[in-house]
C-alpha cells in the first residue's frame, strides 16, 4: 500500500510541474505598431505551453485566434494590432492554475523620411 501511495504522489508532482508555464522563446522577438497590415503571428515555445491560453489586456491588441499545434511545446498566436501604440505588451499565459507574464515590445515604426 505504501509503495502504491508513494506512486501515486510522485505522478502528482509530475503532473504539477508539466502544468508550469515556461516561455523559452517567442518569434517574432518584437514588432510594430501602426504597420499597415495590423496582424501579428507569435509563435511560443515552451514546454508543454500547447495547453496554456494566453491573454492581454494591451490598449488597442485583440488576440484574435490561438492555434495548438501538433507538437506540444508550441502554439501560434493571431493577433491585431490595428489600435494599438508603441510600448511594452503584457501577454499572460496561465497553465492549470499556472501564469508567466511575458513584456512584448511594440515598437514605433519610422516612417519614410524619417530616418
Amino acid at each position: 500500500m505504501k509503495k502504491l501511495l508513494t506512486v501515486f504522489v510522485l505522478l502528482v508532482a509530475v503532473m504539477t510541474v508539466e502544468a508550469a508555464v515556461k516561455i523559452e522563446k517567442i518569434e517574432p522577438t518584437d514588432w510594430f505598431a501602426g504597420m499597415k497590415n495590423s496582424e501579428l503571428q507569435l509563435m511560443v515555445y515552451g514546454p508543454g505551453i500547447s495547453t496554456a491560453d494566453v491573454n492581454t489586456a494591451y490598449p488597442g491588441a485583440k488576440i484574435k485566434e490561438v492555434v495548438r499545434l501538433d507538437s506540444p511545446n508550441y502554439l501560434l498566436v493571431y493577433m491585431d494590432l490595428a489600435g494599438a501604440q508603441p510600448g511594452i505588451m503584457k501577454l499572460n499565459f496561465t497553465n492549470g492554475g499556472k501564469k508567466q507574464t511575458v513584456s512584448y515590445a511594440l515598437k514605433a515604426r519610422a516612417l519614410r523620411g524619417e530616418e
